[in-house]
């Protein structure tokens, strides 16, 4: 069977395949990056433009070409923070994420999360010693994350809020025992 004039090769579609594909992936000018990458943006600075090395990201249909400055507004607190090249090739070149990943969080929001979420991963792992002793240092400790948690949070489970009352009594007991039992 013969090939028609109109039909191409597969390395001629492959050829073409790779030259769209450096395009819309900005390959030569970072202007061209697909407004995917950046689709959250307030503004893209794009006289920061830092050449990025794909093969050290997670391999990717779409991998970023370019790390390119850009203002974006947090979730949390709605103020503006850019996010800069530096920060970009860490999350995508030592961080491994995905490169289609943008900031919805500024910095200090992100860094505010995570001291929570290490409150808490230190509440679970210290709990059940701290109900079981009767050292003032572990029931203080539990105290502590609770108050900062309550703090951040405004409403805690019932559970947390009883163990922290409980802790309370349980302290000023041990600071200040009743007379007879000291």
């Amino acid at each position: 069977m013969k090939k028609k004039a109109s039909e191409k090769s597969k390395a001629q579609l492959e050829a073409e395949h790779r030259i769209l594909v450096a395009t819309v992936q900005g390959e030569s000018d970072p202007r061209q990056i697909s407004g995917f990458f950046f689709r959250e943006a307030k503004h893209i600075l794009w006289e920061t433009a830092v050449k990025a090395d794909p093969e050290r990201q997670l391999p990717s249909a779409w991998p970023r070409n370019w790390y390119v400055e850009a203002d974006f507004e947090c979730r949390k607190c709605r103020k503006e923070f850019t996010w800069n090249t530096t920060g970009q090739r860490l999350w995508f070149e030592v961080y491994k994420l995905s490169t289609d990943a943008v900031p919805l969080f500024c910095l200090p929001c992100r860094r505010a999360a995570r001291r929570l979420s290490n409150l808490r991963k230190e509440y679970d792992a210290k709990i059940a010693s701290a109900r079981k002793t009767k050292t003032k240092e572990e029931k203080q400790r539990i105290i502590e994350i609770l108050n900062e948690l309550l703090e951040a949070h405004r409403d805690l489970p019932a559970a947390m809020l009883e163990t922290k009352t409980c802790f309370e009594r349980q302290l000023a007991r041990l600071l200040h025992p009743p007379p007879g039992e000291e």
